[in-house]
């Protein structure tokens, strides 16, 4: 078996939900649409896939001179969950009821998990 085949073998194991450990979160995949001039607003269609992720803690700072809070959030999703989906910045990770924009994409050096920074205004 080869390296990469065993590094995806024990991650499966380890974002299993059933032992407790991985989460279930909703990849939402935003594709833009046509923008109506008329409305001022561009369409958006969104994609949903249950996948099982590895959650990172919520961090919560101040994001610029304006004094916004912004939570940010680390998830990461065996590569096999999306198959055939590659995520990118503006897709969106509902987390028991909330959405989180994905802001940075990263793909773990095995190739078997994507690495994505998330966030959301902070309230």
């Amino acid at each position: 078996m080869a390296w990469d085949d065993e590094v995806a073998e024990a991650m499966a194991q380890v974002f299993d939900k059933e032992a407790g450990v991985g989460t279930s979160v909703t990849f939402r995949r935003v594709t833009q649409g046509a923008f109506t001039a008329s409305t001022g607003v561009r369409a958006t269609t969104n994609a949903d896939t249950v996948v099982a992720a590895l959650r990172g803690p919520a961090v919560t700072r101040i994001a610029d001179q304006s004094g916004r809070m912004v939570e940010t959030r680390h998830y990461s999703i065996l590569a096999s969950e999306l198959s055939g989906i590659t995520p990118k910045a503006d897709d969106q990770i509902v987390d028991s009821g909330v959405a989180y924009r994905v802001t940075t994409v990263g793909r773990a050096p095995e190739a078997a998990s994507w690495e994505l920074e998330c966030s959301r205004s902070a309230s």
